[in-house]
């Protein structure tokens, strides 16, 4: 009996993960068709921003991109002692900075640039844990495929007190993103740092945690459009951020969300489940 519950419960769970990357990926798709009627593939529509010969219209949303990356690392500088594993899915969207002239001009409708994203965490050896994401290469449509990978760890500094009023850690995670283009060609390769100070604070099933975050990201994009190529290389301008947020424990299940404010500012929402 608990074997079949189990089997529903894990089936339930996927079909959650499954239904939210489905829904997170048909609103990117459905952001890009609105950019222009004419391009129906993403090497189209970034030829249409680059036309004018003014490369910098695309480093806002290489920012976005950065910060969709490095966002939803945590959800509590906690790290439990002995084993625990935990499995959720991430979901983030970034403001794209209309601040530039260039990009009100270009585009009026992709205000977000949405990302979703599994990951796992396995603890815990000598007070730090380790986490992996990882997202196969999924079809846009016509439009191309988007990937990404990634690793870190996280040093919980207060595990090593007996008592403390807050918990308080470390990270540092690398991750990689490849868009490709509708020949299955890379057109954006992009790989990011970010290191973070993380503190939470338990109170009942409600974790409140903060924190601090630098990271770093380098990205390449390589337009090929009606024979004409464009290379250009991007770093993000957003590399300090702060970050809030509130994780709400419901036995296994967490649900959390959280609020990164920086040149390029985000809203994460996730769910999970530890044990």
């Amino acid at each position: 009996m608990k074997n079949s519950t189990n089997s529903k419960r894990t089936f339930k769970a996927g079909r959650i993960v499954t239904t939210l990357l489905s829904v997170i990926v048909f609103s990117f798709v459905t952001n890009l068709s609105t950019l222009s009627q004419d391009n129906k593939s993403l090497e189209g529509v970034m030829f249409t921003f680059i036309s004018a010969g003014d490369t910098k219209v695309l480093q806002p949303y290489a920012d976005a991109v950065s910060t969709d990356m490095n966002s939803g690392l945590f959800h509590s500088a906690k790290v439990k002692k002995g084993f625990s594993l935990y499995f959720g899915i991430k979901g983030t969207g970034t403001y794209v900075n209309g601040d530039n002239p260039v990009v009100k001009d270009a585009n009026n409708t992709l205000d977000i640039l949405p990302m979703a994203i599994p990951q796992l965490q396995v603890g815990s050896v000598f007070g730090t844990e380790f986490s992996a994401r990882f997202l196969p290469s999924i079809k846009i449509g016509q439009y191309g495929s988007v990937g990404m990978w990634g690793f870190g760890i996280k040093h919980g500094i207060t595990s090593h007190f007996k008592k403390s009023p807050i918990d308080i850690a470390i990270g540092f995670s690398v991750n990689n993103l490849s868009i490709g283009d509708s020949k299955d060609k890379d057109l954006v390769t992009a790989s990011s740092f970010a290191a973070n100070l993380q503190l939470s604070k338990e109170l009942s099933v409600f974790t409140f945690y903060t924190g601090v975050q630098y990271d770093r990201t380098n990205m390449d994009v390589k337009v090929n459009y009606n024979n004409v190529v464009s290379i250009m290389n991007y770093e993000n301008d957003n590399n300090i951020k702060a970050i809030v947020g509130l994780n709400i424990k419901l036995g296994p299940v967490n649900l959390n969300g959280d609020y990164s404010f920086g040149k390029s500012s985000s809203v994460s929402a996730g769910f999970g489940f530890g044990f």
